[in-house]
């Protein structure tokens, strides 16, 4: 059957333009490819991720150990988005991705994954590597007599902002005596040397001890991208302290000026 000219000539420009043109795909999403063969299973259970843009778009879903064998995929807009992963931060991270810890709590024994993806193809992926930001803390305090006192370890970070990096605010945690007779806390990354610990009597302050100043002067590194856990002995009649990092050799004595 032959094809009227008019026709004809329709199909010849509709065929051209299928050829000549390539389709415009910039409004389309992207697909966002997490990669979880990183993550360390014998510490890590679970990943909260979220994913947000600043057109207002929020994915936020817990993946489970059991996804982690294969990429998961995200629908996200084309252009900049911003990626938090989380585990063991259970309650403690806001909607927009900071981590807030109240004072009076401990920080969370987290691991954190943060990136910036630029999201302008078809698909993209990311690695999530995450990394310890918390440091355990456990104390000793050596007293000739039963030590009556209550222990707070303060100081000015009180968490982590949407980037993952610490954020300024109160942070103060009294530790109750386990039963081995030491105390733990676990705090955040720190930015400067203004951890303390301090002893009081429920009513005033009785003594004060420059945890920050000491842990610097041991070398310790507040910008490793896993931070380490740290056992501080304190000879309280003495006020003579002993720091020991973990996995470190050396343990550091300093006698302590009230």
């Amino acid at each position: 059957m032959k094809l009227s000219g008019a026709f004809a000539a329709i199909c010849g420009i509709i065929l051209f333009l299928s050829c000549s043109i390539k389709e415009d795909r910039s409004g389309c999403p992207c697909r966002l490819v997490f990669d979880f063969s990183k993550v360390d299973t014998s510490v890590v259970t679970s990943v909260d991720m979220l994913v947000t843009a600043s057109d207002g778009f929020v994915f936020r879903k817990t993946i489970q150990v059991e996804e982690f064998e294969s990429p998961y995929t995200v629908s996200v807009p084309r252009g900049e988005v911003n990626v938090s992963g989380f585990s063991g931060a259970e309650g403690y991270v806001d909607a927009d991705g900071t981590l807030r810890i109240p004072e009076g709590d401990l920080c969370p024994r987290v691991n954190m994954y943060n990136s910036t993806v630029m999201a302008d193809a078809e698909m993209v992926r990311d690695t999530v590597f995450l990394h310890k930001n918390h440091s355990v803390m456990t104390i000793f305090i050596e007293s000739e007599e039963e030590f009556p006192f209550r222990i707070s370890v303060t100081g000015s970070i009180d968490g982590y902002d949407r980037y993952g990096c610490p954020s300024e605010g109160a942070f103060r945690y009294s530790p109750r005596k386990g039963d081995d007779g030491s105390f733990a806390v676990s705090v955040p990354r720190q930015v400067d040397n203004s951890l303390r610990l301090e002893v009081n009597d429920g009513m005033d302050v009785l003594k004060v001890f420059a945890l920050g100043e000491y842990l610097h002067m041991s070398g310790f590194d507040w910008e490793a991208g896993d931070l380490e856990d740290v056992t501080v002995s304190i000879d309280y009649s003495l006020t003579r302290l002993s720091l020991i990092v973990e996995g470190w050799d050396e343990e550091y004595f300093f006698d302590v000026v009230i």
